[in-house]
């Protein structure tokens, strides 16, 4: 299909050679199977707070063979700034064992610049890649001024063609 095909090029691309790959907001699991079964990484992170959704991804590795990979760590916590809180992790503790190079794909539908914020080790010493997606303009601006502050350059990747025929839900 469709979902998200204006990425596959960016995920085929930053995802070569990967040791780490970090999954927030992954929901039904399309890239954490993708980590999983189509890269060389040694660990993938997987972070998913909705039962139902992650009951989805559990049926997914199943399906595809993948319920018993020791590569996988499924975390129910959420990211971002909350530590006091025992269902949030920062990103700078969720992600102490992680090896470069690393790979972190993240959409929470609007705590992004939450996550980045919880994560200024992450940032400086493991310098990881990042594929964000945002779902405001003010979101994008926030991600972008953090990880621009930290030495990235970033892209935007435009929407494809189809989405104002074929919105994504």
């Amino acid at each position: 299909g469709l979902d998200e095909r204006e990425l596959c090029r960016w995920f085929r691309k930053l995802s070569v050679g990967i040791k780490t790959a970090c999954d927030i907001g992954a929901s039904e699991g399309l890239y954490t199977l993708y980590f999983l079964a189509r890269t060389a990484a040694e660990k993938v992170f997987a972070f998913e707070p909705s039962a139902e959704a992650r009951e989805w991804l559990k049926s997914n590795l199943g399906i595809n063979e993948l319920t018993d990979e020791s590569r996988l760590i499924l975390s129910a916590k959420f990211v971002g700034r909350r530590e006091s809180d025992q269902n949030w992790i920062s990103l700078d503790q969720a992600l102490l064992s992680a090896r470069p190079p690393c790979l972190i794909k993240m959409d929470i539908d609007g705590g992004e610049v939450g996550v980045l914020q919880s994560a200024p080790k992450i940032l400086e010493q493991l310098r990881p890649l990042w594929i964000i997606e945002t779902h405001s303009l003010e979101l994008e601006k926030g991600c972008m001024r953090i990880l621009e502050g930290a030495g990235y350059s970033t892209t935007i990747v435009p929407n494809a063609w189809w989405r104002c025929v074929l919105p994504e839900l």
